[in-house]
Parts: structure tokens; sequence; C-alpha cells
């Protein structure tokens, strides 16, 4: 350090020892803090649902699902279920039996989704999305 000291007589010399930060450091800074804040604002905004998929047997607006073993735990009366498009609701739920009520729908059998949770992508991030 003593020798660099011996060395500046001038301002002019000061100056051209002091490291000076370019702009191109400001901008890519500047573009890393908006990236992560954008990727902040995203992860507590957002809200992503949860499903469960499988197979409905539709007879007069009532629907009889056929939910996969690892699934039905996750599955309770009031949530929403979507088939050929309509939302209804589940109705009941005993052991491996879940029922649906479903509107404007035709008998027969039909692909559907259960919405068992929505989570926001930062529980994730804080274990809270389980």
């Amino acid at each position: 350090m003593k020798k660099s000291e011996a060395n500046i007589s001038s301002p002019e010399e000061l100056n051209r020892h002091l490291q000076r930060t370019s702009p191109v450091t400001w901008v890519i800074l500047a573009s890393v803090a908006v990236s992560l804040l954008s990727l902040f604002l995203w992860s507590t905004l957002t809200i992503l649902p949860l499903r469960a998929f499988g197979t409905a047997e539709v007879l007069d607006g009532e629907a009889t699902l056929l939910v996969q073993v690892d699934d039905r735990p996750k599955i309770a009366v009031g949530q929403k279920v979507i088939i050929s498009g309509k939302e209804g609701s589940i109705t009941f739920v005993e052991g491996s039996s879940v029922m649906a009520s479903v509107f404007d729908v035709a008998d027969g059998e039909y692909p559907f989704c259960v919405i068992y949770r929505e989570v926001r992508p930062i529980e994730f991030l804080f274990g809270n999305a389980q």
C-alpha cells in the first residue's frame, strides 16, 4: 500500500489508479435486479391448480368418478370438478366412491379433472405446498 501511495503525486494519477464501474456493469446489475423482482412477483401473485385426473361415468347429471388410489385422500366434498368443459362439484366421497354433480353433460364416459388445491409457486420454496 505504501508503494502505491508513493507513486501518486497528483489528482490525475489518483483517478488513473481508482477503478471505475462501467455503465455496462450497472446495466447488468439492473437487469438481474429486475429479473429477481419479476420472479418474486410472479411467484407470489400466480396461483397454480393442483389436479387429479381420471374417468367419469355420467348418468342424469350425476357423475361417478373413477379416481386413482393415490389421489383419493386429496379429494373432498365441495371441490371443483370439470367434466367435458363443464364445472360441477364433488358431492360424496367415501372409500373408493366419489360422486359429483355436473350440469348439462350428456350421459356417457368422459375424462375429468378435480382441482383439489391451489398453491402459489413461492410456497414450494418454503415447503408449504404439500
